[in-house]
């Protein structure tokens, strides 16, 4: 095992075996492509060591001469950013949050929403990057003084200035007000619970826009934002067992009817709390109108199940931990669909018109992708 001594006198070991694997000569890796242009794991040694190693310009660079003379060279800066962990990171097990993702509640975000300008995003990348990370670390964002009656619409726009849309069977875009023939309580006037959009995609959208056009000239309308990871996180502290219940037994849903696409039978199955490896909460998944009446979990298991059920609606339907929004035409508000949940007051239709959203969707790792570009190129950081 290779040890580097950094000048900090912090100690990093490299495997042998992983050295071997990540050679960056022009024969194993392609500089062009960033990848590998062998199969290199199909052919590795575990047991590999290095006849000869190394240390040349002045120590930037480690030179390894492998048993059948192959070459290796390494650089300081790679050694530094491929370095590995020492050990398993158990203390990142005890907090839900990742390194730089903030929860919220009312008290910390009511009236105190970031807010961005359309035109900024369309055309400066530090504010792109400003409003995809606000996405990445709060989860949710204003953008002000988005036109209409343009196409591609607003919505569309931003998600082409990020990548691209990501369509489901609503469509390419999809537009939210009141209809006859609904086939979603979103294209009512009722009051909307909160919930996060399409969880019975296997691949469901992470980041959702709504763009408004016109808003309820009556009272309602108002829009509702609740923070899945601060009630994931309160759970936790005060519920541990119905946590773990949450954490590791999935929810069916179903939806049917017809849209876009025809007709559609969609079903699927989540956690309503999914972690990471190291107990980091990644996604949070509710939507009560659209949660399927089987239950998949033992029947003794049933009685807790809804305790617990019941417990997250308390905690979300508390007013201390939602904020309410209600936008005004022009304005688009965006929001992680897998830890933030939405949902509407009710209002009436008058003859002054109805209320009227343009919404699309777009996927994490486009998102993250973008982000890490950005990064690199104004010299931001950005941890994923």
């Amino acid at each position: 095992m290779l040890h580097v001594h950094w000048k900090n006198n912090q100690i990093n070991r490299y495997p042998y075996v992983y050295l071997r694997d990540n050679c960056q000569c022009p024969k194993c890796y392609n500089s062009l492509l960033l990848q590998r242009n062998l199969d290199s794991i199909s052919e590795v040694d575990l047991d590999v060591k290095p006849k000869a190693v190394e240390m040349r310009d002045d120590g930037k660079q480690i030179h390894i001469t492998w048993p059948n003379e192959h070459i290796s060279q390494f650089n300081s800066a790679w050694l530094h950013n491929k370095k590995l962990p020492e050990s398993d990171d158990l203390t990142g097990k005890m907090k839900l949050n990742k390194k730089g993702v903030e929860f919220w509640n009312k008290s910390m975000l009511q009236g105190k929403l970031v807010r961005f300008n359309y035109e900024d995003i369309m055309t400066k990348k530090s504010a792109l990057f400003e409003w995809l990370h606000t996405l990445h670390s709060v989860g949710i964002a204003l953008i002000e003084e988005a036109p209409s009656g343009m196409k591609p619409i607003a919505v569309e726009r931003l998600a082409k200035r990020v990548g691209y849309v990501q369509d489901s069977h609503y469509g390419h875009t999809f537009d939210v007000n009141a209809k006859f023939d609904a086939n979603n309580l979103a294209y009512t006037t009722a009051d909307l619970p909160l919930h996060c959009d399409v969880p019975q995609l296997e691949y469901y959208p992470g980041v959702q826009m709504l763009h408004c056009l016109k808003q309820a000239p009556t009272e309602g309308g108002e829009s509702i934002f609740v923070d899945g990871f601060f009630i994931a996180q309160e759970i936790k502290e005060q519920h541990p067992r119905l946590f773990n219940l949450l954490a590791t037994t999935p929810t069916p849903f179903v939806d049917i009817g017809k849209d876009e696409f025809g007709d559609f039978h969609l079903m699927n199955k989540r956690k309503t709390i999914e972690l990471d490896e190291l107990g980091h909460i990644v996604r949070f998944a509710y939507s009560n109108h659209m949660r399927d009446y089987f239950m998949d979990s033992p029947v003794e298991k049933v009685q807790l199940l809804y305790q617990a059920y019941l417990i997250l609606s308390q905690m979300m339907r508390d007013p201390v931990n939602m904020i309410e929004y209600k936008l005004s035409p022009g304005e688009v508000v965006s929001f992680n669909n897998s830890r933030v949940l939405h949902g509407r007051r009710g209002y009436t239709i008058t003859g002054e018109g109805n209320r009227h959203l343009q919404g699309c969707y777009m996927d994490w790792d486009l998102v993250n992708a973008r982000l890490r570009n950005l990064a690199t190129v104004l010299g931001k950081t950005f941890e994923d």
